[in-house]
């Protein structure tokens, strides 16, 4: 005697394994309707007809969010996200019919098994990129994070068999990633009519100087220092006050950093592009006149003072420092200094102002 299966009993089984969860823990993502028609309907009801949801175990919570990864409750569209019943959302129910479909397209996901006694726990409740959370499992703990461009959120979650796994997922239109969850990026960043640029994380700002147009965005940023990509490249870590040489001979000028770690802080930096350093200063020796003073410079300072750069009959009013190295770094010192350049490195230029006694 011969035995057989139908194809179609065989086709339904080999749907009916997929997303089969055997252990407790979060089901892969659904996503078998879409908006047209009446709406869009991820029933648990139907999705049971396909696939083999949770075997035996119950369904203790559900996910609901858009195909882009943004959670149901921050959308601003009426729909229902119900453990027992699963998604739903009426066109008629958000302003459309059956000819516009104003609801977008949503996934869901059902946890299989007693939440209470899960051995994997996320901090902001799964996938939800709006808040910075942690997924700690057996092997540890693992906090959501930024991309490296700020527009995307590698989160962190509970995945099947209770193990937490990690997605990269998009930051919504308008949103950027910072300190590991999308926030407004209502701050846009600008530069005014000096030339003076406010630079937010995530953004890029284009200042021109000297007809020439620049792109300028954030490398990387702490309380203390930041790194800037311009020019095809990217800064050393610059310090506020700091400057940093172009490659067409124009000098970057960091101003103020402002670092927000929370998570809907965003940090910035303001820094502005000019034709020397912060303080004007060339390496020429004759930096300044100003009525009976002069400044005088030398590269050979050893241990004596600032003030034993000015010749006899004049005396020093005030100093600088200036030490090349990447970039260009000008520092304000008294006549009683005596600076020794510690860097093997650089260049360092001890400046004077004298005047006549």
């Amino acid at each position: 005697m011969t035995s057989f299966v139908s194809a179609g009993l065989f086709n339904n089984f080999g749907a009916k394994i997929t997303g089969n969860v055997v252990s407790e823990g979060w089901t892969q993502w659904y996503d078998t309707d879409n908006p047209s028609g009446s709406g869009d309907y991820e029933l648990l009801s139907s999705l049971k007809k396909s696939y083999d949801i949770c075997g035996g175990l119950s369904v203790s919570k559900i996910e609901c969010q858009t195909v882009g990864g943004l959670d149901f409750t921050l959308t601003g569209q009426k729909v229902s996200c119900d453990k027992n019943v699963g998604f739903s959302c009426g066109n008629a129910n958000n302003g459309g019919s059956f000819i516009t479909a104003p609801c977008q397209d949503y996934k869901v996901r059902f946890y299989c098994g007693s939440s209470t006694d899960s051995t994997c726990t996320d901090s902001d409740g799964g996938d939800v990129i709006m808040t910075k959370g942690t997924c700690t499992d057996n092997l540890g703990s693992f906090t959501d994070g930024c991309s490296s461009d700020y527009f995307s959120v590698y989160e962190t979650q509970c995945g099947v068999g209770d193990v937490c796994k990690n997605n990269l997922v998009p930051c919504p239109s308008g949103y950027k990633c910072s300190d590991g969850a999308c926030v407004s990026s209502t701050q846009k960043s600008s530069c005014n009519s000096e030339g003076v640029c406010t630079l937010y994380e995530g953004q890029i700002v284009n200042p021109v100087f000297n007809s020439k147009v620049y792109d300028v965005e954030i490398n990387y940023l702490t309380s203390t220092g930041v790194k800037l990509s311009i020019e095809n490249g990217v800064t050393n870590v610059l310090s506020e006050g700091s400057t940093w040489k172009l490659s067409d001979g124009s000098y970057l000028v960091i101003k103020d950093i402002q670092f927000d770690s929370s998570s809907n802080g965003i940090s910035s930096v303001v820094f502005k592009i000019q034709s020397s350093t912060t303080n004007e200063v060339t390496y020429q020796g004759v930096l300044d006149m100003l009525s009976k003073c002069i400044w005088k410079s030398t590269t050979q300072l050893g241990n004596k003072t600032i003030s034993t750069i000015c010749s006899s009959g004049t005396i020093c009013i005030d100093g600088l420092t200036v030490t090349s190295s990447e970039g260009i770094n000008v520092m304000p010192v008294t006549c009683n200094s005596a600076v020794s350049n510690s860097d093997s490195k650089a260049s360092t230029q001890y400046f004077a102002r004298c005047c006549s006694a």
